[in-house]
């Protein structure tokens, strides 16, 4: 867990006590939901050799960032 300071700024309380990882899981999860971002994957890896990746999130996986991306192109290329 990482302590919060805030000294200018209003920190949400979803963000107290909670790691970098799960920061950056709901970074990502309010991107989409808020459509600034049409999808996003977090993978997380250990230091180890070899690296071990892992998916905190269903939703940020890399099989469902790779089909909104290939939608995506396939649209674009399609004139949609």
């Amino acid at each position: 867990p990482v302590r919060n300071s805030e000294p200018y700024f209003f920190v949400d309380p979803i963000f107290n006590g909670a790691s970098y990882a799960r920061r950056y899981e709901v970074l990502c999860e309010r991107l989409v939901l808020e459509r600034k971002y049409t999808s996003a994957c977090l993978a997380l890896g250990t230091k180890d050799s070899p690296t071990a990746v892992s998916f905190p999130a269903a939703t940020l996986n890399f099989r469902q960032f790779a089909a909104s991306a290939e939608a995506h192109a396939r649209s674009f290329i399609n004139g949609r």
